[in-house]
This record gives structure tokens, sequence and C-alpha cells, in this order.
């Protein structure tokens, strides 16, 4: 862990922003990745001695974790995976070279468990898309079990043997997903819950895959260390 070449909270947001932009589109970059306007970023950049907010290290943090950590403390744990940019020269180059697997292991676990808030704007507009996710659901559902007579072919078997009782006459259409009790068809819900049961296992492994990358590539540092 490296404590050489401490700088205030200001400086060590100038040099991650200008690692991780290109100077021509600097502001509209963060703007688009972070929830502070673009308008706000240059503010800051632009006056002396401004501090950045809360809101700014949190989004540079969450962009780009690797420099997470000196971001907000002003030290590296190289050994770990937390360095600075390389636009810093005042630490040793070792402190500057990132970890691939590290990086790609923060960004999995950040999607996976602790995602981008929203705006209220942003929430309010997702959330009118709710009935067309559904709909996507229900359609990757549907090609899943082999198309739409594949599954009307398994619920008449479901409800000849018994295992389901005929609740409904035909499959959901578009227009039912925006009625105040929406009628389920358990087959598709089943389906369903099959379908993202399945994509939780395959983010698991994604992140078992890369815990393993991690640690076989910070063993390699701790060894380079010795």
């Amino acid at each position: 862990m490296s404590t050489v070449g401490i700088e205030d909270s200001r400086v060590r947001a100038i040099h991650v922003i200008s690692a991780v932009t290109s100077p021509a589109r600097r502001f509209k970059e963060l703007g688009d990745k972070t929830e502070v306007s673009a308008a706000t970023w240059r503010s800051f950049w632009n006056r002396d001695g401004a501090i950045p907010s809360g809101a700014m290290l949190e989004g540079l943090a969450r962009e780009w974790p690797q420099y997470a950590f000196w971001l907000v403390t002003g030290i590296t744990d190289w050994e770990a995976g937390h360095v600075a940019p390389p636009t810093v020269d005042s630490l040793p180059e070792r402190e500057l070279q990132e970890s691939p697997a590290t990086t790609a292991y923060f960004v999995h676990r950040l999607k996976a468990t602790n995602p981008k808030p929203l705006s209220a704007a942003t929430r309010a507009f997702v959330e009118s898309l709710e009935g067309l996710r559904y709909f996507a659901l229900e359609k990757e559902a549907t090609d899943a079990l082999g198309g739409p007579a594949a599954l009307a072919k398994l619920r008449d078997e479901l409800i000849e043997h018994g295992i389901l009782q005929k609740t409904v006459d035909k499959p959901l259409k578009l227009e039912s997903l925006w009625t105040d009790e929406p009628v389920a068809d358990p087959v598709i819900e089943r389906a369903i819950e099959a379908l993202l049961h399945e994509r939780q296992q395959r983010s698991e492994k994604q992140l078992e895959s890369l815990q393993l990358q991690r640690a076989e590539e910070l063993a390699s540092r701790r060894t380079d260390r010795q």
C-alpha cells in the first residue's frame, strides 16, 4: 500500500477525469456516464478551488472503480487492484498499473448488486415500460419453449393430465398487460421464472469466473512484490 503523493480531492478528481475522458468531449462524456450534468462538471473543472461534490465522487468511483479507493482516500493498494490513474506522476509506476481482472470484477459486481440510481424522470419512463418489459420476457420465454405452437401443446398436455387447471382460453395479448388486473398465464409465468433463474445463474457463474481470474492476477502481484 502506498501513501506517497497524497493530493487533495479536487486534484485527485481532475487526475481521474483527465485519464478517462477526451479533452474535446470531456464534460459531455462525464454527463453521459454519471448522474451529474455536463454543465456542472464544466463549472467544477473551470472554477479554481472547487471541491468535487459527493455525487461527483460517486459518479467517478462507480464508472472507474479501479481508481475509487485512491480517489476517496489518496492512497493506493496495488496488490488488491486499487490503483491511481496514469496521469499521476508522484507515485511509483507500479502503483498506476491497473489489474484488468480486478476492474472487470468490480464492474460486474456494481452492475449486479448496486445498479446506478435513476433520476425521477428516468424512473417514471422505466415504470411506463414495465408492460413492454414483461411482454419481452413473455416472448423470450415462449421462444425458449419452442414457440407459440409448442407452448399451446404443452399447456394442453398439462391440463389433460390434471397438472394445470384451465384458467385461460388463449395466451395473453399485449393489451391485457395494461389492465388493472391482468389474467396470468401460469405456463408463461413459470417459464419466465425459469428464464430469470437461468439469467441469475449465468451472472453468478460469471462472477465466480471473475473472482478466480482476479485471485490469480493478485497472487501474481503479491509474488512480484516480494
